[in-house]
């Protein structure tokens, strides 16, 4: 029933009783009826109440020409931080950077008042990114030279000038400190010289009687360019500066506070080692030579300090002195460290003659060893050294230098020979056993004469003319 009384009303309207008439008493006598069913009542039209949002109030927008009510059309009706959106709703700045945040700092890709103190404006500060204003809990909270020009102290929450400090406003010094040091705000004796009396001068904030110099950059006078405190007098040097004389090439005399050549022979060149009066000299002995490293022996004849010269500064190891500056075994002129009889000297070094040693590097051969007494190769030196003859041969023993049977005075190792003949006789050199060594020690009538010759031989045999009547020599014995 209600839809009938909607689509009667739309068709005829309930307009404007001046000028609908009819059409309107009945649409209110429509409304009547339907009412008491139940039915709302059909308003007639009315004139649309706006063309744009400047129609409607302040937090109004334009909508089918009507004004709705919304949170916001423009960003300065929502909170800060906060944006107006496109469904005018306030919802949080969100942000890339600095710059597009006008009246804050970027933080997290939000907008927010502050990072630190120095982005919140003056008597704020910056607490969990609001800018609130500045509350102190420590002097250190406050502002402090150099960032201020004088000291603050936290009072009651407040930073308020430090009253200690003579910068502050409406402070001043009073005697016997007047003066204000602007560098830490203590009150002083004196800041610069006119704040002390005539005859006076102000140094470390205290006025003491002028003098000539107090440090070295009171001397002017390149001549005299040190400060002697004990008497506050400009001179040439001092204990504490004396590389003022390193220019001049020479040292300080701190007792009288003068440049002069030398002090000690050290002081010195050594071309002109000795120091007397303050200068120096040629030497006539090795005392100013001695303490210069490789220089510690007087060359007379010149009066500077050598290394050596000839019978001095030479130790018995390299004793020849070589022109002044280094020691030699030995030279072409002399022998030096060089036993003549065995070394000749070679590169200013002894080294063993054709045929001598001085160490088995210089043996080989069959005389491999060096007998360090006689400087000689040697076939041994160690029984050790010579070899194994085998169980039919004596054996080897040695004896100067050789590799020996026997020796004039020891045939202990001979023995009985081929077919028991005795071979205890020693034929020396070489040092072999021997059955004999002339005919004089063939005693035997059957082989009376001794074969000499090569090594193998110096046995007892016979000759055509050896053997005794009635026998013959039959290959060495007679038969």
């Amino acid at each position: 029933m209600c839809s009938v009384h909607e689509s009667i009303a739309t068709s005829i309207g309930c307009g404007n009783p001046e000028t609908e008439g009819i059409a309107y008493m009945i649409c209110n006598l429509l409304n009547s009826a339907f009412s008491v069913v139940g039915c709302e009542a059909i308003n007639p039209p009315t004139e649309p109440e706006c063309d744009n949002d400047d129609d409607c109030g302040d937090y109004e927008v334009c909508l089918a020409q009507l004004c709705e009510p919304v949170e916001c059309k423009r960003d300065d009706q929502c909170d800060e931080h906060e944006l107006c959106n496109a469904s005018y709703k306030c919802e949080w700045r969100s942000c890339d950077n600095d710059g597009e945040c006008p009246d804050g700092v970027c933080i997290s890709g939000y907008c927010e008042d502050c990072r630190e103190d120095d982005d919140c404006s003056e008597g704020e500060m910056c607490e969990t990114k609001q800018c609130v204003p500045f509350a102190c809990s420590v002097d250190g909270d406050c502002p402090q030279p150099p960032e201020s020009d004088y000291r603050f102290v936290c009072v009651s929450e407040s930073c308020e000038p430090d009253p200690t400090d003579c910068r502050g406003p409406g402070l001043s010094c009073q005697e016997p400190n007047p003066a204000c040091d602007p560098s830490d705000g203590t009150c002083v004796e004196c800041v610069i010289d006119d704040d002390c009396d005539e005859g006076f001068e102000c140094v470390e904030n205290a006025c003491l009687e002028s003098v000539e110099c107090r440090d070295d950059e009171d001397c002017l006078e390149p001549t005299l360019p040190a400060c002697k405190l004990s008497t506050n007098t400009c001179v040439e040097c001092t204990s504490t500066n004396d590389e003022y004389c390193d220019g001049l090439g020479e040292v300080c005399d701190t007792e009288n506070s003068l440049c002069v050549g030398c002090l000690g022979n050290l002081d010195c060149p050594p071309t002109d080692p000795l120091c007397s009066s303050g200068s120096c000299s040629p030497c006539v002995d090795n005392t100013p030579c001695i303490g210069r490293t490789d220089k510690e022996v007087c060359k007379t004849d010149t009066g500077e300090c050598v290394f050596c010269v000839p019978g001095s500064g030479c130790p018995p190891a390299t004793p020849v002195c070589v022109g002044y500056s280094s020691c030699a075994e030995c030279t072409s002129e002399e022998s030096g460290a060089c036993n003549t009889e065995w070394q000749d000297c070679v590169s200013n070094q002894c080294v063993p003659k054709a045929g001598r040693c001085e160490s088995n590097a210089q043996c080989g051969g069959g005389t491999p060893y060096c007998n360090t007494s006689t400087h000689y190769c040697a076939e041994c030196l160690l029984e050790s050294h010579c070899p194994d003859q085998g169980i039919w041969d004596p054996e080897l023993f040695c004896y100067e230098g050789n590799c020996v049977e026997c020796t004039p005075s020891d045939v202990s190792r001979c023995d009985k020979g081929y077919q028991n003949i005795p071979e205890d006789l020693c034929l020396y050199p070489p040092g072999e056993c021997v059955e004999c060594r002339t005919n004089a020690d063939c005693t035997h009538p059957y082989f009376p004469v001794c074969k000499t010759g090569d090594r193998e031989d110096y046995y007892c045999i016979c000759t055509p003319s050896s053997c005794p009547s009635g026998k013959t020599c039959h290959e060495w014995y007679c038969s």
